[in-house]
């Protein structure tokens, strides 16, 4: 690969194991492009001339993955295969999340302008536009039109006018970054400014990028954009057209999976206090037993009052939240790691495996296992 996802590669690799072939990863620790050799087919993603031209060079079918760093290196590989992520997905699953958090300033913040993040923008725009809500946008390359595209921006450059961006938005806010990289940044800022997150801003990324997000001072939520199925798709893709198949007319789009909630979106803005908190309560301790009773008194009301309130603001009601967030948890565990469906259904406040399966069911209309990535 030119520029490297873990996620990818994880995807690829995946395929392969499945299909007994062999994943040959010595670009991992040796940078330079060598010759094809034995291979049958190639995937790649583009970050410079060199790995467009070696591309265009092979005599071995190859498959791209995701939007080439520039225009210009886009334009060049065009007519290559490719499976990218569906962005406007991406846009759309950030949108409906930021839509629960009640009464904030929404906005979204795009740093490179590429075609991708244009699309994400996009998505989210439309979503948020569809709900009656008009988004403020932080647009890095509208304010430095003399960076090109693809061409990374000076650093300190790029920090100071974000920081002067961040200090005069209307808070509360909600801000949905281009992915985590910029998303980092913002919370990195935010702290600089003395911004409470998530409370005064909350915080969502695109791509799930965990070695990133590990950087932040407080957990950052993100749109899953399936990175994971690219790579896996690339891969199937290429072996399909090694055997003579056709390639596609158009690009195979992966559509975003989910949002993975975390700190920096667990919160809410309403007009009364008591409903701002009993749904901060909530999304902090979704996994633990909880009654509509119990989260009535934690915040000194009678489980009616509670529900009156909640009316009042628009909110969900407290079962719906609190399912929401199990499912979505659930779902996050399922697509991630092996564990029985007993010990997924504990950890995510299902109580037990035949709870978790009944209410996936019922409002995913399919089984946990249908959801596991591998199934």
């Amino acid at each position: 690969m030119g520029y490297y996802d873990v996620s990818v590669h994880a995807g690829i690799a995946a395929w392969a194991r499945a299909h007994d072939w062999e994943l040959d990863t010595s670009l991992l620790s040796r940078r330079h492009l060598p010759d094809c050799g034995i291979w049958q087919a190639v995937v790649a993603t583009v970050d410079r001339l060199e790995v467009a031209e070696w591309l265009l060079a092979l005599e071995r079918p190859v498959v791209r993955m995701l939007e080439a760093v520039s225009p210009a290196l886009e334009s060049q590989v065009r007519h290559l295969p490719k499976v990218e992520c569906d962005h406007p997905s991406a846009g759309n699953a950030g949108a409906h999340h930021l839509l629960t958090l009640g009464d904030v300033h929404y906005g979204f913040y795009c740093h490179t302008a590429a075609a991708d993040a244009r699309a994400i923008q996009q998505g989210f725009l439309d979503t948020m536009r569809a709900a009656g809500k008009n988004p403020f946008l932080l647009d890095f390359r509208a304010d430095h039109p003399e960076i090109p595209i693809g061409q990374a921006s000076p650093r300190d450059l790029w920090l100071s006018w974000l920081e002067q961006r961040l200090a005069s938005i209307p808070l509360p806010a909600a801000i949905m970054a281009e992915d985590d990289r910029f998303a980092l940044a913002l919370a990195q800022t935010a702290r600089r400014l003395g911004l409470a997150m998530p409370t005064d801003l909350a915080i969502l990324g695109v791509d799930d990028n965990r070695l990133l997000l590990g950087a932040s001072p407080i957990g950052i939520s993100s749109v899953d954009s399936d990175l994971w199925s690219v790579g896996y798709q690339a891969a199937d893709l290429a072996a399909r057209l090694s055997q003579g198949e056709s390639p596609p007319a158009t690009p195979i789009r992966i559509p975003a999976r989910q949002v993975v909630s975390r700190q920096s979106t667990a919160t809410f803005h309403g007009h009364h206090p008591k409903a701002d908190e009993a749904m901060r309560y909530i999304r902090t301790h979704f996994r633990s037993p909880l009654t509509a009773e119990s989260v009535a008194g934690h915040v000194g009301l009678t489980t009616r009052g509670l529900h009156k309130i909640l009316a009042k603001e628009a909110c969900p009601s407290l079962h719906q939240e609190i399912l929401r967030l199990r499912l979505e948890a659930a779902e996050q565990l399922l697509a991630e790691s092996t564990l029985k469906l007993e010990a997924i259904a504990a950890e995510t406040g299902f109580g037990n495996s035949k709870n978790l399966c009944r209410v996936f069911l019922k409002h995913r209309g399919i089984t946990p296992r249908q959801c596991r990535r591998d199934a």
